[in-house]
């Protein structure tokens, strides 16, 4: 893969939106967006090369570092993260941020590149901005704009991947698709939606969400940031939204896809499948597993 090429292509995305990107290195680009600083590196996968099949991943990361901000959201970041479009709000430490990640081993450059550049963009406001409106922002503005997915896109969604679900069905502005386990059941929506309440863009929601809950973890807080920030770090799937938990949803996960993305082919089947991917990640027992690594770690640290 030529990374030059493909970080080259972002930089050209995010300049026709009117931001300046900084090319740092062949593999690094650092844009000031509306939420401050934020870096996109691409590198190799750890252990690719050995095997013969050099592979990359591409990560968004951008620190909060407005004081007031941190206070409010320290300790919510579960139900914050409900608001997520294509990142993760995660803490470490002190420190917050919103990040997210892509392989680029089964996506053209061509595709990827939008994604990676509107991540930047859109990843960290889409949180904070919710969080200032529960601050009071007065100055915080919001304008409607109609979602361009419609009966048609869902139809053709139910079609391709009608036999992952026990039941689907669709109407103008959504469709459901429900898996059902012997100790648990999981739903899987996309929702055509006019106004994102963080950014105001109209656009996509792509969601699952459990039932039950899954995960034997008593502290959420500790699990869902568990789960977001092991799914940045080490998965093979797309972390291009969030895990969150709140009063209505014990345990699920959002992505929202803004108008732009409509025109970029497949799209639509190709965020389906990832948060599917997160399903079965779930029903399978890993991630149960991989949270209970998590806390053992951040515990002997």
């Amino acid at each position: 893969m030529n990374v030059q090429k493909f970080m080259n292509l972002v930089a050209a995305y995010l300049s026709e939106l009117d931001y300046a990107p900084q090319l740092i290195d062949h593999n690094k680009i650092e844009v000031e967006t509306d939420c401050g600083q934020t870096s996109i590196l691409t590198h190799e996968m750890a252990g690719t090369r050995d095997a013969g099949d050099p592979q990359f991943r591409v990560r968004v990361g951008s620190t909060i570092e407005d004081a007031s901000l941190i206070n409010l959201m320290a300790g919510h970041e579960a139900q914050l993260n409900r608001s997520a479009s294509l990142g993760a709000l995660i803490r470490d430490g002190d420190s917050l941020s919103v990040v997210s990640q892509c392989p680029l081993k089964n996506l053209e450059l061509n595709k990827a590149a939008p994604i990676v550049a509107t991540s930047a963009l859109m990843a960290a406001p889409s949180i904070v901005n919710c969080a200032r409106v529960i601050l009071g922002d007065e100055n915080f503005k919001l304008e409607k704009q109609s979602s361009n997915w419609n009966i048609a896109d869902f139809e053709y969604v139910s079609n391709n991947l009608a036999k992952e679900f026990d039941e689907v069905e669709f109407d103008t502005h959504r469709l459901i698709g429900i898996r059902y386990y012997p100790h648990e059941e999981y739903k899987f929506l996309l929702h055509a939606m006019d106004m994102h309440p963080g950014i105001g863009h109209g656009g996509l929601m792509v969601q699952i969400s459990f039932k039950n809950g899954s995960l034997d973890c008593p502290d959420r807080q500790v699990c869902i940031n568990a789960l977001n920030t092991e799914c940045f770090l080490y998965d093979d799937v797309p972390l291009l939204g969030a895990w969150f938990c709140d009063q209505g949803f014990p345990l699920a996960y959002v992505s929202f896809l803004p108008n732009s993305f409509k025109d970029i082919p497949g799209i639509t089947e190709d965020f389906s499948k990832w948060a599917l991917a997160r399903g079965d990640w779930v029903i399978s027992g890993e991630a149960e597993l991989r949270v209970r690594e998590f806390i053992t770690t951040q515990k002997s640290e």
